[in-house]
C-alpha cells in the first residue's frame, strides 16, 4: 500500500519540475517573470533603437541643410563678386563725372 500512496502523491522530483527549480515558485510564475523581463528588454530596447535612428536621420538632415547653405552661399558670393565690380564701375564713372564738374567748375569754363 505504501507503493499506491507515493503513486498518488508524487514527491515534487518525479512530478516533472527540474531538480534544480524552486518548490516555492511555479513554472508558470516563472514564465511570467521570464516573458516580464524580455518585455522590458524588447520595450527599452525599442526606445533605444528609436532614439539613435532618429538621431541619425537629424544628421542627414543636418548635413543636407548645411550643403543647401553652402551652395546658397556660392551663389551669394558669386552674386557679391559680380555686384561689387557693377558697383565699383558705377563708382568710378562718377567718381569721374564729379571730377570733371569740379575741374570744370574750378576752371571757370
Amino acid at each position: 500500500m505504501a507503493g499506491n500512496q507515493s503513486f498518488r502523491n508524487p514527491s515534487p522530483r518525479s512530478s516533472g519540475q527540474p531538480a534544480t527549480s524552486n518548490a516555492n515558485v511555479s513554472p508558470l510564475l516563472m514564465r511570467g517573470r521570464i516573458s516580464v523581463l524580455k518585455g522590458m528588454f524588447l520595450f527599452f530596447g525599442g526606445f533605444y533603437f528609436l532614439y539613435f535612428f532618429e538621431k541619425k536621420e537629424e544628421e542627414k538632415r543636418e548635413r543636407k541643410r548645411r550643403k543647401e547653405w553652402r551652395k546658397e552661399d556660392k551663389k551669394k558670393n558669386s552674386r557679391t563678386c559680380a555686384e561689387a565690380s557693377a558697383l565699383n564701375g558705377q563708382a568710378m564713372i562718377l567718381n569721374g563725372l564729379t571730377l570733371k564738374a569740379t575741374y570744370e567748375d574750378h576752371s571757370g569754363a
